[in-house]
């Protein structure tokens, strides 16, 4: 009997030290990227601000009460104007149990501005005006799943799936008077990228297709520890 708990001891004495033997091989990663064309920008057309609380209908013009509370019943025909996008910029921590599995968190912004114009959409004649500016910006906090399916030296490819949250806050301004109305929405998001390339080993450059939070193109940099 005496034998039998000590094979036992012993054994998980060993499945303890191998289990820490994995964990302390595993490897830490930060990777910083930017992405492109996120599901937020391409959702309802390219260049598009196309949140509920400053929605456009198919005439492009504002379809809420957004301006009349902040400029005013006799503003006609508002609309966006002068729209940009500065894609999204993320920083990622991954940890790799072995060598074709690694899981994070990442976090990150991305940010869209616009004018707001008035004018009279009588074709022939232009009276548009400048009367305020709209910002947005949305900030994502995901986990994250990578697994690469085929690794060479120094050429990994691999997939990756994210889902999280999105926090935004929308900001919508009177040029003439500085009056502000703020707005703030959070919503359930995701990143689907079937394909991704990672060249270098400890530190490494990398490029992805896919589709979600992170954008349709995405590059960026690594360094394992």
């Amino acid at each position: 009997m005496t034998k039998v708990f000590l094979l036992i001891a012993a054994s998980l004495l060993s499945l303890k030290m191998n289990a820490q033997t994995f964990i302390l091989k595993g490897k830490s990663e930060i990777a910083v990227s930017y992405g492109y064309g996120t599901h937020d920008m391409v959702k309802d057309g390219w260049g598009r601000i196309p949140y509920k609380s400053m929605s456009e209908n198919s005439f492009g013009y504002l379809n809420d009460d957004m301006t009349v509370r902040l400029f005013g019943p006799t503003t006609p025909y508002a609309h966006f104007n002068d729209k940009q996008y500065a894609g999204a910029l993320f920083v990622n921590y991954y940890f790799s149990p072995v060598s074709w599995i690694s899981v994070g968190i990442g976090s990150g912004i991305e940010m869209h501005s616009a004018g707001l114009t008035t004018g009279d959409p009588t074709p022939g004649v232009n009276k548009e005006i400048r009367i305020g500016t709209y910002k947005r910006r949305a900030f994502t906090v995901a986990p994250e799943l990578r697994l690469a399916y085929s690794r060479k030296p120094f050429v990994n490819f691999y997939a990756l799936l994210g889902l999280g949250s999105t926090f935004v806050v929308e900001r919508v301004e009177n040029d003439a008077t500085n009056q502000k109305i703020t707005m703030n929405d959070n919503y359930f998001t995701f990143q689907v990228t079937p394909f991704g390339v990672k060249v270098g080993k400890t530190l490494s450059g990398f490029a992805e297709l896919g589709y979600g939070y992170k954008g349709i193109m995405r590059v960026g940099a690594s360094y394992k520890f």
